[in-house]
């Protein structure tokens, strides 16, 4: 076993939040960060040397998808460059990203801070914790993200506190998100045009995005959306920071004091190796960075490294997704795909007296329904699964087949729109994930075995929030409701809450800062922080606490660095 230098720094996962971690840090003189990914570069970056660009010569004309199809076992899925797990006793199947990244690089660019309630959901309506963290910590570090992203939007969103950064001209208002808009007015509900931090302007030297081509969960193929490869890993590297790919971490190692002193990883070539540091950071999303603690363990961590608490793997959180489509006799089609939808927070907040649950969920999107979708009944990004059933079984999804099927198709495509819900899901212990005892990564590393079920609040919030989105398609002028999606497998989001933060040691793995109770050079930065979920898209407030993170050691580094 290879033994490497020591770096002052190690990062685990180079993803949204390990990519502005490693950025910040990198400005400090002299200082030495490696970081470990366990997956390569999905494509070329402009800017980065090409001694780290991807091997395959192919990715150099188009983004490849980011994960193999999952083997046949029922239950089970292997992520290509990951590991695998069990999710058969969950309601849902997550989606993982294992590239240089991370999952930024397969987000939709939508932009959203969260709400100050959702820091103090246990004070105000009784459910959760409250965080060690306000929104007004935050405050100073979402307009500082803001700014060296790139972010496009309208301010002045009465549902939110105000932005001071400078963002740049908003997409125009698409036309789906005018029909919802209008359905929206009628009914006196709030709405807003969608955030994106896409740029519509050139910044930090890269080129906005002409057309707005929605293909954002593939990755950009201009660089114009935020993802931490295009964003921050160019400067990092410039700046000094080792980054090494296709590098898969086994365990964090701990010295005689009980501190990490840096991680065993299989390098390239399978081979196992050792990089020692004097400061470690997990980064490797809400699944990995658990996964990788609990497999740390120790006779000084028996449960897995800093976990005395046994909250590692608990509180696991998702943001399920539902969404809804009606037909118009109108064409609404879009002419273009420079364009937004709109968003609503009118039932971001709780009202139990009237709705009958705690806590809220978010209109997203209002979009033209693609061709796909018009003929199938199903996503783009369902059709390994939705297309071969609808195949099969057409009938029962309202699809005609033969002769007839032409005519079904035209009266769906520019006739139809749609839009998702995001709900909230409230922490308990119930919801997590374990190391599973019988399969493995390639290496050899345990895999995961999910243990996630729907909570009573979750299943009224869905039924009251499908409602609510009939009734704002029939008020904009709807002909009929043509379909309603189930919430099945993938049909959830984001993964947060697996090492949360808190003032107790008890009930909590780290403190306000990242910092881990019992290992105190051990920091988590990843959504494994968080607390509750609030009903939003992630990333703005993940990769701001992980700036606001990053921005305490680079003022601390001196004595941080110093055990």
């Amino acid at each position: 076993m290879a033994k490497k230098d020591v770096a002052d720094i190690l990062i685990i996962g180079s993803g949204a939040s390990g990519g502005v971690f490693a950025w910040h840090l990198s400005k400090i003189p002299g200082i030495k960060i490696v970081c470990l990914e366990q997956g390569e570069w999905a494509f070329p970056v402009e800017g980065v040397p090409q001694s780290q660009q991807p091997e395959h010569p192919e990715s150099a004309t188009q983004r490849e998808r980011l994960v193999k199809p999952p083997e046949r076992r029922r239950g089970l899925r292997n992520w290509e460059n990951g590991y695998p797990y069990d999710f058969s006793n969950s309601y849902w199947q997550p989606i993982l990203a294992n590239q240089v990244g991370g999952a930024s690089v397969h987000y939709g660019s939508v932009w959203s801070r969260y709400h100050p309630s959702d820091f103090v959901a246990k004070s105000l309506d009784g459910v959760g914790d409250d965080w060690p963290i306000s929104y007004w910590d935050l405050y100073p570090y979402y307009d500082m993200l803001d700014n060296i992203v790139g972010v496009a939007g309208v301010k002045g969103d009465p549902a939110h506190p105000p932005v001071k950064a400078n963002w740049q001209k908003p997409y125009p208002l698409g036309p789906g998100g005018k029909v919802m808009a209008r359905g929206f007015d009628k009914l006196g509900w709030h709405w807003w045009p969608q955030t994106t931090a896409t740029i519509t302007e050139p910044h930090g030297g890269r080129k906005p995005c002409p057309t707005h081509c929605e293909v954002c969960d593939e990755g950009c193929p201009r660089e114009a959306k935020n993802s931490s490869d295009v964003v921050f890993w160019p400067e990092a590297l410039r700046n000094g920071v080792v980054l090494k790919t296709k590098a898969r971490v086994r365990e964090i190692t701990l010295d005689k004091r009980g501190l990490a002193d840096g991680a065993l990883y299989y390098d390239r070539e399978g081979k196992l190796t050792e990089q020692k540091a004097r400061l470690v950071v997990m980064a490797a999303n809400g699944f990995g960075t658990p996964r990788l603690l609990l497999n740390s363990k120790s006779n000084q961590f028996p449960q897995g490294l800093a976990n005395g608490s046994g909250m590692v793997g608990k509180n696991l959180m998702a943001h399920p997704m539902m969404s809804v489509a009606a037909e118009f006799n109108d064409d609404i089609s879009a002419k273009t795909y420079e364009q937004t939808g709109m968003i609503s927070d009118e039932f971001y907040e709780s009202d139990p007296g009237k709705r009958g649950f705690v806590r809220g969920f978010w209109f997203l999107g209002s979009g033209f329904i693609s061709p796909q979708r018009a003929a199938l009944d199903a996503m783009p990004s369902d059709r390994a699964t939705i297309v071969p059933a609808a195949l099969k079984n057409g009938q029962n999804r309202g699809i005609q087949w033969g002769a007839l099927h032409h005519a079904a198709f035209q009266e769906r495509y520019n006739y139809t729109v749609g839009t998702s819900m995001l709900f909230e899901e409230l922490p308990i212990e119930y919801n997590r994930l374990e190391l599973d005892p019988t399969i493995t990564d390639e290496v050899g590393v345990p895999g995961i075995k999910l243990y996630y079920k729907k909570t009573e609040n979750l299943e009224k919030m869905i039924e009251y929030g499908v409602e609510r989105a009939k009734d704002a398609f029939m008020a904009a002028g709807a002909k009929k409701i043509v379909n309603v999606a189930p919430l099945a497998e993938g049909g959830a989001y984001h993964l947060m809450g697996t090492a949360r933060m808190g003032n107790d040691p008890s009930t909590s793995v780290v403190d306000k800062w990242g910092r881990s109770h019992e290992v105190k050079n051990l920091f988590v930065i990843d959504g494994s922080v968080f607390v509750t979920a609030g009903p939003t898209v992630v990333t703005c407030t993940l990769q701001t606490i992980a700036l606001r993170i990053a921005d305490y050691v680079k003022k601390n580094h001196q004595d941080l660095l110093k055990a």
